[in-house]
């Protein structure tokens, strides 16, 4: 699963450092403000952190 990819200390949230990690790990370079506006839109209680339920409505299309 995708957010296992990312919380690979199975602590049940990510954080900003985790996305970098994981993106540096493919050998993608964002710059920090493209990171800061990816992170501020999954999470959405603003705890600078991304639950799972976070993430999974931060991926999933709007139904209309």
């Amino acid at each position: 699963m995708a957010f296992e990819s990312l919380d690979r200390e199975d602590k049940g949230y990510i954080t900003q450092n985790d996305f970098r990690n994981f993106l540096k790990s493919t050998n993608m370079y964002p710059s920090e403000k493209c990171m800061k506006l990816f992170f501020l839109r999954l999470d959405k209680d603003e705890d600078s952190l991304v639950s799972y339920d976070e993430f999974v409505t931060g991926f999933t299309p709007l139904q209309v």
